[in-house]
């Protein structure tokens, strides 16, 4: 005896989409004689952003409830490339993962660089202030028998035209 044939399920019924909701003409009030015309609209509040917000997810939901009547996605999950293109899918959030995961750490290692530098930086601006501080500057001139003279005791020379010419004279070739 033969095997029985498997028989496939049935697709699944089709749903009809839903006609738009009409829309009808706003109503006036006749004119009477000196009165204001009635608004063609309605007047409109603003909306919360929440209520916003619940009114994007409602049309989303309602757009994936269409998606998932299309006969690409119908026809993608009954064989078997649903289970490749999940795995590429995940694959590459996997990537994507380890991609940010890789940047977070060479952007921690960078950091403490800088904070490194950034140390040696103080370190070595200290060592300049102490080697250029007056105290140390006197010591050191007075160990080459150098002083500070006093204000009366100092004189500065003028330079007149004569002087220049020298100057040239001695720097020249």
């Amino acid at each position: 005896m033969a095997a029985p044939a498997l028989a496939r399920a049935p697709a699944p019924a089709r749903r009809k989409s839903r006609p738009a909701p009409r829309r009808e003409p706003a109503r006036t009030r006749p004119r009477t004689a000196g009165a204001k015309p009635a608004p063609r609209h309605p007047m409109r509040f603003a909306q919360p952003a929440a209520a916003g917000a619940a009114q994007a997810a409602i049309r989303t939901a309602g757009a994936v409830r269409d998606l998932s009547d299309s006969s690409l996605i119908v026809r993608l999950t009954r064989g078997r490339a649903w289970i490749g293109l999940l795995g590429a899918l995940l694959a590459g959030i996997v990537a994507l993962n380890v991609y940010i995961l890789s940047l977070n750490a060479g952007a921690g290692v960078t950091s403490q660089k800088i904070e490194a530098l950034e140390r040696e930086n103080s370190a070595l601006q200290a060592e300049l202030a102490e080697k250029l501080s007056s105290v140390r500057v006197e010591e050191q001139a007075a160990a080459l028998d150098m002083y500070v003279s006093e204000p009366e005791n100092t004189s500065y020379l003028e330079a007149g035209k004569s002087d220049v010419k020298r100057a040239l004279e001695a720097l020249g070739p």
